[in-house]
């Protein structure tokens, strides 16, 4: 019926009580990253608060990824949720009706909202079907409902909020999206179980030790609670089928705080401590059996914690990690099929838009069952290297893309005495100096017998309605527009038939499929998918089909798509490639003239001439003709031919944008308003020794997140022998 996400936490007074809890996503199969979220300490007078981040690795257990400070208001930090699709973190505080909203992936403050009608906030959890943040006062029965907006950061209160929890004394609370129910912690030995339509009490359920801190497994059938804060020292696991209990106890001098469960394995998560007294300050990690397997120790007196229901971790470079060949996408949600004894392809992939980069240090830790075939170090051949004895490949400093992402390469071979089925799990790692590491997990990869038949091959091009031309290789289009991809398929690399051939088109939500233009496909509005279908391909037969479909309108320039193609059959494996497009801004105008140094020569109009030994002045503009989108990202590169030297730029009093070894100047703008412009001075030094005759050619050109690449060039001549310019040198002249 519905997504199973998250919900999270509580607090009491002056005190440290925190709840949180997971409802169960869908099985995540090609798993990025996920990450959990902890309020570590919940009052400090003087300075922030620590806000955790630990990755969750595949087998469930935890590694550190970073520290960010955040406000300390009020009675201090205590409960946190998480609106997984826009990657938002909810955090209330006690005497308070504020709530800090924090970027789940950065972990930068996005903005102060404020709960009208709360006073005192404790457990809070989002609803993602109905878009609704939850909260309650603490030891109350007043639940407060509002609609969250992520793109205006407002809460708007629900007409009848605050609705009355019939019985209810809150301090934790849990959410289960399935069946639309709340389950309400507090004082006594039992939990309130709401139904969120109209807040009903549905269940009470009784146990045998106070719950204060209360998570639900609903995939799984199971209520989690613990009472640190009144002296209960037991983690309790409560089977909502068959009504019995189970538990373990925490330590011989504290209890729960704060309380999670993840949606990919179950697995329990708890901080530990008791009433502002000595005790816990622990992190613990337990398996569904309640057995402990990991333990951090002396975190903080830590309140609350959340796990997204979905892919979201702290990642502030958007550090990224796929299976680029054989196929990653089967069928939507599928695992990747790797053939034992095959070879395959990680690519690493990481944004530094907005960051100067240094320091950058790349480690992938391979898994036992693979062996290290090669690794591109994005051309640099010197940045990575493979350690036998750690069995991890680290790239220190590999050379940055002129865009805003940096992509590497890493070959591997699935070890032959793979069993059949086994999942394989990889993670990387990447640190910065100006960014703590960041871990990120790529996992299930299964194992298969090699196959007898070849893949299918399988090739996608822009035949019409983009700009194929662009020198970075980027693909531009623009929104509204009809863009014509060619499908070409292929059973060469086999000497038999294969049979039962399926071609599915995978579209995104920025693409939208044109009937009248694509008779020959079969489109599932559900999927998304265009779909083609053959009973067979002979050795050596080939084909193609076209798939016409238009880019949505008001789709910001800049903006990536990426639509994926995928060739299967009864004998081969899958193959999936894809074809990305950016939509395009109207293009920047880059201008370039001579302003000084040069002249016309006497004998041919418009053309310019240069004496030796001269300076050179070019004026150099750039302008948006836009009049409502800004652009952003944006480098302008000079590429100074070799018998020039840089003598200064406008603006730059060191000169500290003009690189040596290439003999280019680069200047960065972080944006440009709709009609802004702006012009600068760039001055070079033609050498005396020049060979007369000598074409000196100048070209600048324009790169910028939303639009397509503009070059421009200005041409100056040295004379067979020198000229006395007729007059005052010639300025302005633009080519």
């Amino acid at each position: 019926m519905k997504d199973r996400s998250s919900a999270t936490d509580c607090h009491g007074q002056f005190m440290r009580v925190a709840v949180a809890a997971i409802l169960l996503a869908g099985t995540a199969t090609m798993s990025q990253a996920k990450s959990l979220y902890v309020i570590a300490q919940n009052l400090y007078l003087d300075r922030p608060l620590p806000l955790h981040a630990y990755n969750i690795g595949p087998d469930g257990r935890l590694t550190f990824q970073t520290q960010y400070g955040i406000q300390s208001v009020a009675g201090g930090a205590v409960g946190i949720t998480i609106d997984s699709d826009s990657g938002s973190l909810f955090i209330t505080y006690e005497f308070t009706n504020e709530i800090r909203v924090v970027d789940a992936v950065t972990m930068d403050e996005q903005l102060i909202a404020v709960a009208q009608g709360a006073s005192d906030l404790a457990g809070i959890v989002y609803d993602h079907d109905k878009g609704l943040l939850y909260a309650v006062d603490r030891e109350k029965s007043n639940l407060y409902a509002y609609r969250w907006h992520p793109d205006t950061g407002q809460l708007n209160n629900v007409q009848g909020s605050p609705f009355e929890l019939k019985g209810a004394e809150a301090y934790g609370i849990a959410l289960d999206e399935i069946d639309d129910q709340l389950y309400v912690g507090g004082p006594r030995r039992e939990v309130l179980v709401y139904n969120t339509s109209d807040w009903s009490l549905v269940r009470t359920i009784p146990l045998s030790r106070t719950a204060i801190s209360v998570a639900v497994d609903a995939k799984r059938g199971y209520l989690y609670t613990g009472g640190g804060y009144i002296g209960n020292w037991y983690l309790t696991q409560y089977n909502l089928v068959t009504g019995t209990e189970a538990e373990t106890q925490i330590a011989p001098d504290a209890g729960v705080m704060g309380l999670a469960v993840d949606p990919a394995t179950g697995f329990i998560y708890a901080t530990t401590g008791r009433d502002n007294l000595p005790g816990g300050d622990d992190l613990l990690v337990f398996d569904r059996s309640l057995r402990q397997i990991q333990v951090f120790e002396d975190i903080g007196s830590a309140t609350g914690m959340v796990i997204p229901g979905k892919e979201t971790s702290y990642n502030p470079l958007h550090l990224v990690k796929t299976v680029e060949t054989p196929s990653t996408i089967v069928t939507p949600g599928a695992v990747p099929e790797i053939p034992i004894g095959g070879e395959f392809t990680y690519s690493i992939c990481f944004d530094h838009d907005g960051y100067t980069l240094t320091d950058v240090v790349v480690t992938d830790t391979l898994p036992p069952e693979v062996a290290f075939v090669r690794a591109d170090d994005n051309g640099d051949g010197r940045s990575g290297n493979y350690d036998p004895n750690t069995h991890t490949y680290t790239w220190h400093n590999p050379p940055l893309s002129t865009g805003p992402t940096t992509c590497l390469k890493l070959v591997v071979r699935l070890k032959p005495n793979i069993a059949v089925g086994t999942f394989v799990f990889n993670s990387v790692t990447i640190d910065t100096a100006q960014t703590p590491p960041t871990t990120i997990t790529m996992d299930a990869i299964a194992a298969v017998i090699a196959q007898p038949f070849s893949p299918l091959s399988v090739t996608k091009t822009i035949v019409s309605g983009a700009d194929t031309n662009d020198p970075t290789g980027t693909v531009y289009a623009n929104a509204g527009d009809l863009v014509t991809y060619r499908i070409c398929y292929g059973n060469e690399a086999n000497t038999e038939a294969v049979t039962n051939v399926t071609i599915i088109d995978s579209l995104p939500a920025q693409l939208i499929f044109e009937a009248t233009a694509n008779q020959s496909a079969r489109y599932d509005e559900g999927t998304r998918t265009c779909t083609w279908s053959f009973p067979s391909l002979a050795p050596g037969q080939t084909g193609c089909v076209e798939l016409i479909l238009r880019v949505a309108r008001d789709i910001p320039g800049g903006t990536p798509i990426t639509n994926l193609v995928m060739i299967d059959s009864d004998e081969t494996a899958a193959t999936t490639i894809n074809a990305v497009i950016v939509t395009a801004n109207d293009p920047l105008r880059l201008t370039k003239t001579i302003k000084s140094g040069a002249f016309e020569d006497p004998r041919v109009r418009g053309r310019l001439l240069v004496n030796p030994g001269t300076d050179l002045t070019y004026e150099i503009c750039l302008a948006n003709p836009s009049t409502t989108r800004t652009v952003t990202q944006i480098s302008i590169i000079d590429e100074l031919p070799w018998p020039v030297t840089f003598v200064s730029a406008e603006g730059d009093t060191d000169g500290r944008s003009y690189d040596l070894r290439s003999h280019t100047y680069t200047r960065f703008y972080d944006s440009l308003a709709p009609g802004a412009a702006d012009c600068w001075d760039l001055v070079v030094h033609v050498p005396q020794d020049i060979a007369p005759g000598t074409l000196i050619s100048n070209t600048a050109t324009v790169y910028a997140r939303e639009t397509q690449t503009v070059t421009t060039t200005v041409d100056v001549n040295i004379p067979d022998e020198p000229v006395d310019p007729l007059g005052d040198p010639v300025g302005c002249y633009l080519l």
